[in-house]
């Protein structure tokens, strides 16, 4: 089981949260979006199936933008918005 700690750690260290507008049945709206970015290996795999395990949503990968001799694959976590939710209030309680 991922302690509450351990994620608002690594989520402060290699995630973020945003706030985006969005157009909705024709209406302007906005929709709370949180991110982890992993270098992917066998430990940020494992943490990555974690979160998908608590938060419902599958990582995906794509390549690194940076230019370099062996690029890098990245794996980003991507919850829904109402999955989103709950990790901003785990990580808030996290901080008590």
């Amino acid at each position: 089981m991922l302690c509450t700690e351990y994620l608002a750690g690594f989520f402060d260290g290699e995630g973020s949260i945003g706030i985006y507008p969005v157009m909705h049945h024709g209406r302007p709206g906005f929709y709370l979006r949180t991110q982890l970015v992993q270098n992917i290996g066998e430990a940020s795999v494992a943490l990555l199936a974690e979160l998908t395990t608590v938060y419902g949503a599958p990582p995906s990968s794509q390549q690194s933008l940076r230019a370099s001799a062996s690029p890098t694959r990245l794996s980003l976590f991507h919850p829904t918005c109402t999955s989103a939710v709950q990790v901003v209030h785990t990580l808030r309680l996290s901080g008590r």
